[in-house]
């Protein structure tokens, strides 16, 4: 069968995207095809050099107008009128691996899942759309793909491939144009055109197949690392190719393959980062290529976690103290992803960009004293932005947010495959007594006021529901500071097999081998006798702040779970 693949470019904003994908299609295609570039212009002529590059790869040219408010899908499709099966690309889409059409592609139409969103979760909005269009809703069911929840079948347009792309066009166009009229999506066209896709396909009786992640991988939502060896990756951003080492290589390889395409990134802002080398400390190489670094290995990437008042601000501190490793302090940014995804993604896109900006030379915020991060941020809590160097691309970039990360463990290993997770313990003793002199919501254990982790928190399970509801209605306030640290505790023991287990009592004494201890369980190959010497500091201690009732709860509620962490008996005797 022969496969007609389309692929817009918009003169003016996409001509580096729409070539990029060319050179990619080129490349990896292994199949009887043909590639149609549909270029859309607003008063502006596509540059001879990339006419004649298309030329050069086989690339056949469409002139397409594009009437105010048609989207480019419609537009294509309805432009250009080829046999057999058309398979649609969006520009911003990379072939990445040797591909060839399976038996999906001989459906009438095939595509992945939708991503998900506001609009698709809309159970209401459903129900009226098919109301709209004078049908029935399918009870059909599918996953989302980012946000993972059911939803009615839908459908991502990145890449689709269809049998008879000039009727489909026609038909979804009309369904388009009819969905618009709803308040919900006349400010949403873009929203309206995927809910528009099923409907069309449902009123047409147009026999459908669902696409896996790899046909159309939401790189730009979701970080490689958690990929299957995707063969189209849809990007968005520029930004996001620089911060995919396997996909930054790609481009390097394309564009050294390619003159006018290496030529058109250097000279564009937002682009020509891909072709530069990172920007690491002064003295450790500037090549693209790093020796000893595998472009597909997974990121090297830590979480730093634990039972609050337990060293993780004095643990950033360490780690922060060579050139092997950075400590992001309390970002707010991972608290929204936290609180709002099933699966928190938007985590691991923040690690991505993170490790971006540093090898980059761009700045980064952080909770800092003297350059590096705090180590108590109850005395100083205000970011500062600063940019640290890094001796290797390969570093180990870790983020701090004790409690929002304990209690999403299971999902934080989903988002980041191979990610370090490190759980600070202290003796519940000095922890609790740490707590009556620190924040409001640790002195009064109020687990209602955590942003993560609380009572009504939708992504808890129901005995951790349970558990919080009791610690909620305990009247007495050292009966509740014991049985939310008893809580903690208990969680790092479910999940230990999966922490790297930190006692502040020895992180502070023996800080050297607290760093080695983590790197030993990371990817990152540091060889950790080459890490600075690491001064000891002495054990900290508030205990006479603890009153009697303090000491009974304690005694009551906590010392079975600290032995459990490996605390000696003499040690909880108070």
């Amino acid at each position: 069968m022969r496969y007609s693949f389309i692929f817009p470019c918009i003169v003016g904003q996409s001509e580096i995207s729409s070539l990029l994908l060319a050179e990619s299609l080129v490349k990896f295609l292994r199949c009887d095809y043909e590639l149609i570039v549909c270029v859309i212009t607003s008063g502006r002529k596509l540059s001879q050099q990339i006419v004649r590059r298309f030329a050069e790869l086989g690339v056949r040219i469409e002139r397409v107008s594009l009437k105010p408010g048609v989207p480019v899908e419609m537009a294509c499709l309805g432009s250009v009128q080829v046999p057999g099966q058309t398979v649609f690309v969006a520009a911003d889409m990379l072939c990445t691996a040797e591909f060839s059409p399976n038996q999906y592609f001989g459906a009438d139409f095939c595509a992945k899942s939708s991503n998900g969103g506001v609009l698709v979760h809309n159970e209401t909005l459903w129900s009226e759309i098919y109301r709209k269009a004078g049908t029935s809703m399918p009870a059909t069911r599918v996953v989302a793909s980012v946000s993972r929840r059911m939803i009615p079948s839908c459908f991502d347009t990145g890449l689709f491939s269809t049998a008879e792309s000039g009727a489909l066009a026609t038909a979804w166009g009309e369904s388009w144009r009819l969905l618009m009229e709803l308040p919900e999506l006349t400010v949403n066209p873009a929203g309206a055109l995927e809910l528009a896709l099923p409907v069309t396909l449902h009123q047409q009786g147009i026999r459908y197949n669902f696409l896996d992640e790899r046909y159309n991988y939401p790189v730009a939502l979701k970080p490689l690392a958690s990929a299957r060896e995707p063969l189209f990756c849809r990007y968005g951003q520029p930004q996001v190719l620089q911060s995919e080492q396997v996909l930054k290589q790609l481009v390097s390889d394309l564009a050294a393959a390619s003159p006018v395409l290496s030529k058109l990134v250097l000279a564009t802002d937002g682009w020509c980062e891909l072709l530069k080398p990172w920007r690491l400390k002064e003295g450790q190489g500037k090549e693209g290529r790093y020796p000893g670094v595998d472009i597909k290995k997974t990121p090297c990437n830590g979480l730093i976690t634990g039972i609050p008042r337990s060293g993780t601000s004095y643990l950033s501190t360490l780690l922060s103290k060579t050139d092997c490793s950075l400590v992001i302090n309390e970002p707010s940014e991972v608290i929204p992803p936290l609180t709002s995804e099933l699966i928190p993604w938007g985590v691991a896109r923040y690690h991505r960009e993170i490790r971006r900006k540093v090898l980059a030379g761009e700045p980064v915020p952080n909770k800092l004293k003297n350059g590096i991060p705090v180590e108590d941020t109850e005395t100083h809590n205000a970011r500062e932005w600063y940019t640290p160097a890094m001796a290797s691309p390969d570093f180990l970039l870790c983020t701090k947010s004790t409690l929002p990360y304990l209690v999403r463990i299971k999902e934080l290993r989903r988002a980041m495959p191979g990610v370090v997770i490190v759980a600070c313990i202290r003796n519940p003793f000095d922890t609790i007594a740490s707590w009556k002199t620190s924040f409001d919501h640790l002195r009064e254990a109020s687990v209602q006021a955590m942003m993560v982790g609380n009572p009504s928190d939708p992504f808890l399970s129901g005995v951790d529901h349970m558990h919080l509801t009791a610690i909620e209605q305990a009247t007495n306030v050292s009966v509740r500071r014991a049985l939310y640290w008893r809580y903690l505790a208990e969680t790092i023991i479910k999940y230990r097999d999966d922490l790297v287990i930190l006692r502040y009592e020895e992180t502070v004494t023996e800080p050297g081998g607290a760093v080695s201890k983590i790197f030993r369980s990371s990817a990152c190959g540091v060889d950790v006798a080459g890490l600075p010497d690491y001064a000891p500091s002495s054990v900290r201690s508030k205990r006479e702040n603890l009153s009697e009732q303090d000491v009974f709860a304690i005694n009551a509620l906590c010392v079975e779970m600290a032995l459990e962490l490996g605390y000696p008996e003499d040690e909880l005797m108070v």
